[in-house]
């Protein structure tokens, strides 16, 4: 098959192409030809049905045709009949195939080329069987799919002389020769020396003063696959010598807990309700962890309900007044309390959702709507606004949109 040529399926056809079209389309095909002009298939047929190389492209076997095959196949050699036929060589050649008048005929398999494939079929390669046999590749392989020996595995018999005189040549001969002499394949010679501690060939060459000097002064200046190419050796072996002659860094271990003493017991006492954890521990030169986890050991960690202020019947009453009025930011501002904080006590009072407020909204005067044009000019927030109105951020929204201040969202 000749090397793909430049693509020129879009470009017309030279004198140059017809020539060589001409010489090996009937020859060699149109695969061939569209290699060698880097061009399809399909447009070398057309161009050789235009050039009246072939009767029509891709056209089927006829019964003509067949009939011309069985009388001239024996007598004509393969270019011959694909002149007379106007067909292409392998054209000519997959249909004698496929009729079985193939003219080259492999001999019969004789009882001493069988004997041998038996004997040899496991301790030698097909190729080299092959190559004994005088036949092809692919001829062995199916006559040893056919008598079944790709599927016999034997057993290696490891009788005291077999073992002997593979301790005796592993050095000598080959894993194939040893093989060959005691009737088994290659693999099985080579894990029976492997377990001899034969080695054919080292994996890695011993260490030298030098080396390790040049290791010492290399290990840690560049990555460890550089060091291991300046020294002709693998990134492993490099590793592992490194690791040899303590040049790794140590592995980071979990620190040790300082135990506390009773001087900052009693530090840890007097501080306790005075200062925040976080002081306590900048204090101490301990993590603000284990502050509490002192704490609360010694008995003197505040249990979470007392730590917050208690809710008063006056804030109740405040939340309920100023709930539809006023955000949530806003109240949490006036009663000196978190968002998160307001937000659980509206829902303990049944408040969070505005279908059970206790008060009904309240209504947007001409001022309020003033002042919401007003606003609106320089700020953009709805919390911000709600903040300044005393009004929710929903509420705000939706006095915007009606008044037809909210900008529309563009898709």
């Amino acid at each position: 098959m000749p090397p793909a040529g430049a693509w020129s399926g879009n470009y017309r056809w030279s004198r140059n192409d017809e020539r060589l079209l001409r010489r090996d389309y009937q020859r060699y095909g149109p695969r061939y030809v569209a290699r060698l002009l880097g061009r399809t298939r399909a447009a070398v047929r057309n161009k050789a049905y235009q050039m009246k190389l072939t009767e029509t492209p891709g056209r089927s076997w006829t019964a003509v045709d067949d009939r011309t095959l069985r009388r001239y196949h024996a007598h004509m050699a393969m270019p011959e009949l694909a002149a007379k036929l106007g067909r292409s060589v392998p054209a000519v050649g997959a249909r004698l195939t496929k009729l079985g008048l193939s003219t080259e005929k492999a001999p019969a398999w004789s009882a001493k080329e069988i004997a041998f494939l038996r004997r040899h079929a496991h301790t030698m390669r097909r190729s080299e069987v092959a190559a004994r046999l005088g036949r092809p590749l692919g001829g062995v392989n199916r006559m040893v799919a056919h008598l079944g020996l790709s599927h016999e595995r034997t057993v290696f018999p490891k009788t005291p002389g077999n073992l002997a005189f593979i301790r005796k040549n592993a050095g000598t001969l080959s894993f194939v020769q040893i093989a060959r002499h005691l009737g088994t394949n290659a693999e099985t010679i080579r894990k029976i020396a492997l377990g001899f501690g034969f080695r054919a060939r080292p994996t890695s060459r011993p260490w030298t003063p030098s080396d390790d000097a040049l290791l010492g002064r290399l290990y840690g200046t560049m990555p460890r696959k550089q060091v291991a190419a300046r020294m002709n050796r693998t990134w492993e072996a490099v590793a592992v010598r490194a690791k040899d002659l303590g040049l790794t860094k140590p592995i980071a271990r979990a620190p040790v807990v300082r135990p506390w003493t009773a001087r900052e017991e009693r530090r840890l006492r007097a501080m306790a309700g005075t200062y925040t954890k976080p002081e306590i521990a900048r204090r101490l030169d301990r993590t603000v962890a284990a502050v509490a986890g002192r704490m609360a050991a010694l008995g003197l960690m505040v249990p979470r309900t007392s730590e917050h202020r208690a809710w008063t019947a006056k804030e109740d009453a405040y939340l309920r007044r100023n709930v539809a009025r006023m955000s949530r930011a806003a109240m949490a501002e006036r009663l000196g309390r978190t968002h998160v904080a307001i937000t659980g006590r509206l829902r303990h009072l049944g408040l969070g959702n505005e279908k059970h407020y206790a008060i009904e909204p309240r209504a947007w005067s001409p001022e309020d709507d003033r002042r919401l044009r007003h606003l609106s000019r320089s700020i953009r927030s709805l919390e911000e606004l709600g903040r300044l109105l005393s009004r929710t951020r929903n509420a705000v929204g939706a006095r915007k949109k009606k008044l037809g201040l909210s900008v529309p969202r563009t898709k």
